[in-house]
């Protein structure tokens, strides 16, 4: 009975351990079932904020007015740059795009991929083409109805994306998915110029705004999100997403294998107590109640012996006490409620119950009491 119970607690542990760990591995994003149950999902997204500011590098007093000039109405962003190309030479102008992007509905979203798309309508390059770098922007309490140069927040060359431009009227892309991926819980903006400026030279590309009537910029998002397949599926996947989202893929597997573990050995250990329960109640063979013998007939030989021996084990159930006596005619120990001896046959006498005196069995009345005695025939 242990044995078995014992393969049948090891089956169950085993279960247990084989559910517990397709769990965590089904769960996990790189799983066959995860990997089914979610799509890429598409997302997006346009400017909260775009402008673009302008300055004479080389004009500290800003004569011109152009480090003040805010352009949050119009309908372009220009990216434009002026190096020296007047006759006294002294010109440094630069402008540059600048942007931002609300990605609060992307949160605890997986992005894999985030592509800002700008539609170029004026390309004006010396050479063939030029390349444009989207540098990563910090600070984004600026507004588009309040931006220029000298409130412009700064950018760093440490994180940016780049594209090269050739031709107008048509679109231009930047990969900004780093950057995405570390602004998901809030928002992203960036500043767009050329990487090079050359000497006595000056170039421009303009792109539409979000005021734009078409073609407006946009940052196109993708991320993995559950299967929109209704039914049972869909119902799966959800369930398959948020597990594999929560901390819980971790805690629920060593619940369920330490209470499965737990609960094993308390069966076990339940049932072997019953064992040595039912064990420690069962009557042992030396304290079976045995028949017990007076101290009349503690002495047998021979046959006698033999036949109390016989009469004892053969009975179903035990006599507390037996009375002996001797046959009067061959001396052998009878019982005392024998009519006749079973080694001589002799018709042993009757006592009387009363006065104990011996009488004949076929007395109805005791001569010397006058007690009924019971008919022996």
């Amino acid at each position: 009975m242990i044995s078995k119970t014992l393969f049948l607690a090891s089956l169950a542990i085993l279960a247990i351990l084989i559910v517990s760990s397709s769990i965590v591995y089904f769960a996990s994003p790189s799983s066959p079932i995860l990997s089914s149950a979610q799509a890429t999902k598409q997302s997006t997204l346009s400017p909260t904020d775009d402008a673009y500011v302008i300055a004479d590098l080389n004009d500290p007093t800003d004569v011109e007015g152009l480090r003040v000039l805010n352009t949050g109405t119009a309908s372009f962003l220009k990216v434009w740059y002026a190096w020296n190309i007047t006759v006294p030479g002294t010109e440094k102008i630069v402008s540059l795009a600048y942007l931002k992007f609300n990605l609060a509905p992307l949160h605890a979203k997986n992005i894999t991929s985030a592509q800002l798309d700008l539609y170029a309508i004026i390309v004006n390059l010396t050479g063939v083409s030029r390349v444009l770098t989207a540098y990563y922007v910090a600070n984004n309490s600026w507004s588009e109805s309040t931006l220029d140069f000298d409130n412009a927040p700064a950018f760093t060359n440490t994180s940016y994306a780049q594209t090269s431009v050739s031709a107008e009227n048509q679109w231009y892309t930047f990969d900004l998915t780093n950057m995405a991926q570390q602004q998901m819980n809030g928002e992203l903006s960036i500043a767009i110029a050329f990487q090079l400026l050359y000497e006595h030279n000056q170039e421009q590309v303009i792109f539409n705004s979000n005021r734009a009537t078409s073609n407006q910029p946009k940052l196109v998002v993708n991320y993995m999100g559950p299967s929109s397949s209704g039914g049972i599926g869909g119902v799966f996947s959800s369930i398959v997403s948020f597990v594999s989202t929560s901390p819980w893929i971790y805690i629920v597997p060593a619940v369920v294998v330490a209470g499965g573990g737990g609960g094993a050995f308390f069966f076990l250990y339940s049932r072997r107590s019953r064992y040595k329960y039912k064990e420690l109640r069962r009557p042992r063979l030396s304290e079976q109640t045995q028949p017990s013998v007076s101290t009349e007939s503690a002495v047998l030989t021979g046959e006698s012996a033999s036949l109390a021996s016989g009469a004892v084990v053969g009975s179903s159930v035990a006599k507390s006490e037996v009375s002996m006596m001797s046959c009067p005619n061959c001396g052998k120990q009878i019982q005392s409620d024998f009519s006749l001896c079973p080694y001589c046959g002799f018709e042993l006498p009757t006592q009387c119950p009363k006065c104990g005196k011996a009488v004949k069995k076929d007395f109805a009345i005791c001569p010397y009491c006058g007690a009924k005695l019971a008919s022996r025939k």
